[in-house]
């Protein structure tokens, strides 16, 4: 007689166990989940963030291009031409050089991404 209650606590006293395990278990996966989407926003933000600093600076290096070129452009009288389209290919030798040093650059990719 005294045998049945002490099997039936046993066996309550195991099911306890195994629901508070399952539980702690939910409880890792969800403290996982909630690590991997953190360093995932960190990550996001990182990327934006850099690909920013090079938008801004692919921006300060196009502005300065084009405000060169618009002044040669704009400053020259007859006797300066031959002086401006001079400085005029020098400003697109410069451009082309780092094309052809850097022809993985993908600023311009990412500025336009920015851009949309």
């Amino acid at each position: 007689m005294v045998l049945i209650p002490i099997i039936v606590l046993a066996v309550i006293f195991f099911w306890f166990i195994g629901q508070s395990n399952k539980l702690n278990r939910y409880v890792v996966s969800i403290e996982e989940s909630k690590k991997t989407v953190d360093i995932t926003l960190v990550k996001r933000y990182d990327t934006i963030s850099e690909m920013l600093k090079v938008a801004k600076a692919y921006a300060k290096h196009e502005e300065k291009v084009f405000t060169e070129l618009v002044g040669l452009r704009q400053g020259g009288s007859m006797k300066d031409t031959n002086q401006v389209i001079a400085n005029q290919n020098d400003v697109l030798s410069q451009i082309r050089a780092v094309a052809e040093n850097y022809p993985d650059l993908l600023s311009s990719e990412q500025f336009l991404a920015l851009q949309k």
